[in-house]
């Protein structure tokens, strides 16, 4: 995430073509790099299973975050106001949102 939004998006999908994911996890940042690595869509980033306060919160910035790299700052606004409307406010993607709320004002 850090290097797509520097810009760098080539050294970005280097990172996520040399790190496979090595175990068999469903939790939310596993969903988010299967988002980044094209191996899902942003329609499917979130599951049934995805109830809790802070996946919400995570899975909406990761989404908010996406669309934010590829210029749809529209998409990302709502993403980010989905992540604070989770109530997961102990989520990095909860405090991150706020954060990113504020710069695209």
């Amino acid at each position: 995430m850090s290097l797509s939004r520097a810009g760098r998006g080539a050294a970005a999908q280097a990172m996520l073509d040399r790190r496979p994911d090595s175990l068999p996890v469903t939790n939310a940042y596993a969903q988010r790099l299967k988002l980044y690595r094209g191996q899902s869509s942003h329609d499917s980033v979130f599951t049934p299973a995805d109830t809790t306060d802070i996946q919400v919160a995570t899975l909406s910035y990761g989404i908010g975050n996406w669309y934010l790299v590829r210029g749809d700052t529209t998409r990302a606004r709502a993403w980010f106001e989905r992540s604070i409307r989770s109530g997961g406010w102990p989520a990095f993607g909860f405090v991150t949102s706020e954060i990113e709320l504020k710069r695209l004002r």
